[in-house]
């Protein structure tokens, strides 16, 4: 369930530190955009005192064709100059798929071991039994990841020092809607140090209302839900803004008008139907009579101009479902 998902995200980002997110606002907020956008396309997008990075690659429309992404699980040093070299010539899904492995090797996988001592300090702590099966539970999950990745991540060595962030931004300036989603709503930054991608923040401030905004608007499940959380102002999930920034105004009206748009998704799961439920009861009870009728109209409106495809199943799961692991689907 997208809600569900979207929920557990927030949740795990609420639990960092997030008061150190917003000790370098200051600097950011002055940013052009113009100026920003010039920067991050002509390579200086580095952190301060760190080596210059490799241009990343300006949006254009590629000169042929490629094949199918790589099978998720494929290990990285096999893959990555496939992925690098068609990611130069325009290739977004390349791109998209580049940032996500480089997290998972660069940031995730020391996360997760770390996380390892943390479970091992709750499961010794555990006041009840149900605590600490629940915790035993997370470890194991945890295990299964740092098994996974290791293999994934095995013998890769990156000696071109182009940041996650910077591959996605790119997928994303190009128009590739599953990065526009996964930049605005789970950017591959380190909440816990702002300065060390201190562009990539900056590219966040800027751009990533408006990549919400137009997946959304696309039809793409997990921005349509998106903007549903995020135009509710706290009414239906815990009100959270990345960085301090607000991707869309409050608005109950907006709100309902993308949960109408995104009913048109099959749901696949008798919990899925009761949370649709109770997010609907929330918004009628927020909304005149009046109010909630033209956001039907106008979501049912924005469903219909969606491609059929949209709505079509992709690799046996529900359209607009996030992939295991939180990951996107780069092949859309």
């Amino acid at each position: 369930m997208l809600f569900a998902a979207l929920a557990v995200a927030l949740a795990f980002v609420l639990w960092m530190a997030w008061e150190t997110l917003l000790r370098d606002r200051t600097p950011i907020e002055q940013a052009n955009r113009a100026a920003i956008k010039e920067r991050l396309l002509s390579g200086n997008a580095s952190a301060p005192g760190a080596a210059k990075a490799p241009a990343v690659v300006k949006p254009s429309a590629p000169a042929r064709a490629f094949e199918p992404l790589p099978p998720i699980g494929a290990k990285l040093v096999e893959i990555y100059p496939r992925l690098r070299a068609e990611a130069s010539e325009g290739n977004v899904r390349a791109s998209c798929r580049l940032a996500f492995e480089l997290e998972r090797c660069q940031r995730d996988l020391p996360r997760w071991i770390q996380g390892l001592t943390i479970a091992d300090a709750k499961i010794a702590k555990a006041e009840t039994s149900e605590a600490r099966e629940r915790y035993e539970k997370g470890k194991a999950y945890t295990q299964r990841e740092i098994e996974s990745a290791t293999d994934i991540c095995a013998g890769f060595v990156d000696t071109e020092g182009v940041r996650p962030w910077q591959y996605l931004f790119n997928a994303a300036l190009a128009g590739h809607t599953p990065s526009m989603a996964r930049f605005a709503l789970a950017p591959p930054l380190n909440p816990l140090n702002v300065t060390q991608d201190l562009e990539g923040v900056a590219a966040y401030r800027t751009y990533a209302p408006d990549f919400l905004r137009q997946a959304a608007d696309s039809g793409y499940g997990p921005a349509v839900s998106g903007m549903v959380a995020e135009t509710s102002g706290g009414l239906l999930f815990v009100e959270f803004h990345m960085y301090g920034i607000h991707l869309a105004p409050f608005d109950y009206e907006l709100s309902a008008r993308y949960m109408h748009a995104f009913s048109h998704f099959p749901v696949s799961t008798a919990q899925g139907r009761r949370s649709r439920g109770i997010i609907f009861d929330k918004l009628t009870a927020a909304l005149s009579p009046e109010a909630m009728a033209r956001a039907k109209v106008d979501g049912d409106a924005l469903a219909a101009s969606w491609k059929p495809e949209v709505f079509a199943p992709k690799e046996g799961r529900v359209p607009g479902q996030l992939l295991p692991k939180g990951g996107y689907d780069c092949n859309e």
